[in-house]
C-alpha cells in the first residue's frame, strides 16, 4: 500500500510506505521552502516504528538538474544524528 501525506495511527498489516514532498509540492517550484532535517528525521522514525517506509519526494528543475535544497537536508541529517 502506498499513501501520500498520511501516516496510519498505529501498526498496519502488510507492507506500506508514505510519500511526502520535501517542499510544498512533488514537482519543482522556484524558491520553494523545504522541510527541515528534524521534520524528516521525526517522520522517518515515526513511520518505521509503525512498520512502514518513508519517502521524501522532489522534482528536477526545468534544466533537468536537481535543486540543492532537498539534498542539503541529507547533510543536515548527518549533523542531527551525531
Amino acid at each position: 500500500m502506498r499513501v501520500e501525506r498520511t501516516v496510519p495511527g498505529g501498526p498496519s498489516a502488510g507492507l506500506w510506505k508514505v510519500i511526502y514532498p520535501c517542499g510544498r509540492a512533488f514537482s519543482y517550484l522556484p524558491n520553494d521552502i523545504y522541510q527541515p532535517a528534524e521534520w524528516i528525521l521525526d517522520n522517518l522514525i515515526g513511520t518505521t516504528a509503525k512498520g512502514g517506509n518513508f519517502e521524501v519526494g522532489f522534482g528536477p528543475m526545468p534544466n533537468g538538474r536537481c535543486p540543492w535544497g532537498p539534498f542539503s537536508r541529507g547533510e543536515d541529517l548527518r549533523s542531527v544524528s551525531t
